[in-house]
């Protein structure tokens, strides 16, 4: 009888540890999709920044007063007409007008989406061996004098740095940062493989389920 009540005894407790697990996994879930919607909203904001960034006016104009900032505008343009006349001008807006596009293209033709994330997982092993953010931008410049990194690209990875860098404090990890990306690879036209990113999904999760009980809501 001794036996029979500690035998459905165990099933209970068996089944109080099912339920809280369950019950942590779903919290877990619920925190990774709250955590992959910050980092969304973080590149929104990169992005938003960059844009700034791209026009030396922005910058100039939040750094100088209004009216200075008029002056220096009116003299740079008055300067631009008297080097190439009205006419070349003219033919060197409609040059850059048409050139952009097709700048654009090819960036994105040359920069596919696994040379976004490999760069992103590089500077995630920098930010573990101890290096912050002016190393990495420092080593990225080098890198890229020697030509190991595409042209311009040190720029941007001095910006996703501190992006990278909030990522792991939120103790995120890199797959899931890698995650929060398809969307914007998707939307310009960068080539993804769907097996690059069911892999990265299921990398995610299983990072997610080895990390210690306490940081799914846990009692050992």
């Amino acid at each position: 009888m001794s036996s029979e009540k500690s035998g459905i005894r165990g099933d209970l407790d068996l089944r109080d540890e099912v339920e809280k697990l369950k019950s942590g996994v779903d919290k877990a879930i619920s925190e990774l999709k709250c955590e992959i919607e910050d980092l969304k909203n973080a590149l929104v904001e990169l992005k938003s920044s960059l844009n700034e960034i791209e026009n030396p006016f922005n910058l100039l104009s939040s750094l100088v007063s209004d009216e200075d900032f008029k002056k220096i505008t009116a003299q740079a343009g008055a300067a631009e007409k008297e080097k190439v006349g009205p006419e070349k001008a003219e033919e060197k807006r409609e040059e850059e007008r048409v050139k952009e596009p097709h700048l654009l293209g090819a960036v994105l033709s040359e920069a596919d989406y696994n040379t976004c994330i490999s760069l992103i997982k590089w500077v995630w092993t920098l930010l573990d061996l101890g290096f912050d953010i002016d190393d990495i931008e420092k080593i990225s410049r080098y890198c890229e004098f020697f030509s190991l990194l595409q042209k311009g690209s040190s720029h941007y990875i001095s910006l996703i740095a501190p992006a990278v860098e909030k990522a792991r404090a939120l103790n995120l990890s890199d797959d899931v940062v890698a995650l929060s990306i398809y969307g914007a690879a998707k939307a310009s036209g960068a080539k993804v493989k769907i097996e690059d990113v069911t892999d990265l999904a299921f990398n995610a999760l299983r990072k997610l389920i080895s990390r210690p009980p306490e940081s799914i809501g846990l009692k050992r």
